[in-house]
Parts: C-alpha cells; structure tokens; sequence
C-alpha cells in the first residue's frame, strides 16, 4: 500500500533529521468505519501530516492529542464511537455507526529506532512484511510499551521477550498472517495479565507491466503511479525505450528477441496489460503471459481479435488451459463507457484493482453484506 510506505519512509527521513514525530494507527475497528485496522497518519513536530485514518473527521483531533504525545513519548489510545444517533449533534458528527480506536505513539521515546529502521528496510527491498502492534492489556490501560513490538520475517527482541512463548506464539501468528496477508487482532495471555495487539501485512507496490509505448499509455502509466504500483514498460521499438519518453515509469525494457528480455519478472502478483495495436508482437507477448504466473492479464482490443490470436498459438501447438485463459481479461477494462485514453486508463486501472481484492467490479449499491471485510 503507498500509503504505508510513505509514511515508513518519512518516518526514515525524519529519524535521520533528528525531527520528532507521532504516529497514529487505526488499531481496532469494528460496524461501519472509513478506514480498517492498520490505517495510519504521521504527525511530525513541525505540523506536518501524510496518511489518513478516516475520512477527515477524526485527523484534527489526532493531531492535537498527537502533539502531547511528541513532547513527553507516553502513549495514548483514543475510541471514537458512533454507534449513538446523539453522534451526529455531540459527538464527532461522523454519523457513522462504528467504531474506531487509534494508538497514537512516539516510536523514539519507546526506543523502537532500530525496529522503525528495519521495517525501512523492508520497503526498500520491496519485501512482504507483517507488523504486531501491542495497544492494550487486559485491565483495558494503555501498556508503557504500546506501539509496534515485533516484525517478521526477521524478528525483533522485543519489550516482551522474557515470555518465551508469548513471543513463540506472536511470531507464529505474524508467519501466518504474512502468509495470507491478512489483518487481525488477537489477544495474548503473559504472565500477569492478557495483552491485545493488531498484527498486519505490508505489501510491495503493485507490479504493473505495461507492453506498448504508444500514446495511450501515458495515461494508464500516471495513474497507476499516482496509486503507488510499480510501473515497467515493455517496448519492442528500441527508439521508445528511454526512461525520458517515460518519466512517470519505474522501468523500461526493450524486447527485441523472440524469448523474453531476462529482466521482466513476472510473478503471480503481476498485472500485465498490452497495448501494443501490433498484431505479431501481441500474438508472442500473449503466447508468453497465458502460461505464466501473472494475475492478470488484460487486452486492448476487440474480443474478436483476440480470440483470433488464441486460437493461432494453441494451433501452434501451445496447450492452454481454461484456468490460464480464465486470467485474460479482452476486452480489457470495466464497463463504463470509456473512450478517451484517460477515460480508458481509468477503466483498466478499476479493473485490476477489482480483480487483485476479488471483486466483481460493480455499483457498491448492488454489493450484499459490508463494503470491507473486517
């Protein structure tokens, strides 16, 4: 998610300016709220803020109570509710039904640097990583020590590390919830009372690989640039394969050979979209991806063509199975009228953000049970 990695990475940047800072995390919520469990907002001694954990309503409230806790380190955890009609009068006026509990925190009073640097590290290294959050012990207190406690898949010694099985048992749970990415909160018994934390996985950006450098891609290329993916564009006319001619790219690669340039990874994460209007590089690029690990696979162009193209590579003598071609989404984008090539880029980049979180794509009006699983 940008968002987490803005704010790891500022939180970086600041730590080396010697500037201090509060972080807010959204670290239990439960009925109808804006944001889940893991949204952040980092609030720096100067006034600065970057991440939201709601739709406004609750960040000026934050900030205040966030400045307290710049200044003397102690932490503090906040419960919005607005489950009352009285809310909307007295209240927050967030009329929102839910409830939302934040930890605001000052890492550098908790002597946490070391675990801030690591979890830097991580997002550098574009490497999953999950994150327990310790906020609150079983006599419903804010503990000392609250604030991120434990990362994995390289373990911290924590502030809890004299329980050996509370700590066997919380990086077990981290393990899991890396391996499902998943977002929970769950409650551990130490040896004087019960302790409640908020474990969360924080992925890489999003690979984007675009095949084409026609104009129509500019757009498609901002957007998701804006969203925090990670852009490669895959060119076969060398002259187009300059970072100049894409500035808003993390990538640009040339394929000129029949097999694949080495450098363009695919993985089962991978958003792919081509773009090319060649018919003979669309039909290799194809015959590339459907067998390959890539999430998606999304085709500018009529059905009819590229249908066409499929039928050509399995009479070729490529097999492919109705699981592979299932990944290919021609033509690419969401029904909504789109014509222009941003009104397009936007179709496609819905798409894929539907098709990665499972989602059918349609009006949330027409969507059975909550808007986010919590």
């Amino acid at each position: 998610m940008k968002e987490h990695h803005l704010i790891f990475q500022e939180i970086h940047r600041l730590q080396q300016l010697g500037e201090s800072y509060a972080l807010a995390t959204v670290v239990k919520v439960s009925g109808s709220t804006y944001r889940g469990a893991g949204a952040r907002m980092l609030i720096t001694q100067s006034g600065q803020t970057f991440g939201t954990i709601s739709g406004g309503c609750l960040e000026g409230d934050v900030f205040q109570k966030a400045q307290k806790v710049i200044e003397d380190g102690a932490p503090v955890l906040i419960e919005y509710d607005t489950t009352s009609p009285d809310d909307i009068f007295w209240g927050t006026g967030m009329g929102c039904g839910g409830v939302t509990t934040v930890l605001i925190e000052n890492p550098q009073f908790s002597g946490k640097l070391a675990l801030m640097s690591r979890v830097n590290d991580f997002i550098q290294q574009q490497r999953p990583f999950s994150i327990a959050t310790v906020f609150k012990n079983g006599n419903d207190a804010v503990l000392p020590q609250a604030g991120i406690c434990q990362v994995y898949p390289e373990p911290h010694q924590s502030e809890f590390a004299t329980d050996s099985t509370f700590t066997a048992n919380l990086i077990e749970d981290l393990k899991a919830a890396n391996n499902s990415g998943s977002t929970l909160v769950k409650t551990y018994s130490l040896q004087t009372t019960e302790i409640e934390l908020l474990l969360e996985t924080v992925i890489p950006p999003l690979p984007l690989i675009i095949f084409g450098g026609g104009h129509d891609v500019h757009p498609l290329i901002r957007l998701a640039n804006f969203l925090g993916w990670h852009v490669t564009v895959v060119e076969y006319r060398e002259a187009l394969t300059t970072a100049e001619k894409f500035p808003d790219a993390d990538q640009v690669i040339l394929w000129e050979d029949t097999e694949p340039p080495s450098e363009m990874r695919v993985s089962e994460r991978s958003a792919c979209v081509i773009m090319n209007h060649h018919y003979l590089t669309d039909k290799k690029i194809l015959k590339t991806l459907i067998p390959s690990p890539a999430h998606y696979i999304g085709f500018l162009g009529p059905a009819k063509r590229a249908k066409q193209l499929l039928e050509e590579i399995q009479a070729e003598g490529t097999v492919l199975t109705k699981s592979e071609t299932s990944r290919l989404f021609s033509p690419v984008g969401l029904d909504i009228g789109a014509e222009t090539a941003e009104e397009i880029a936007l179709s496609v980049i819905g798409e894929i953000q539907a098709s990665i979180n499972g989602r059918p794509g349609g009006s949330l009006r027409e969507r059975k049970g909550p808007i986010h699983e919590r």
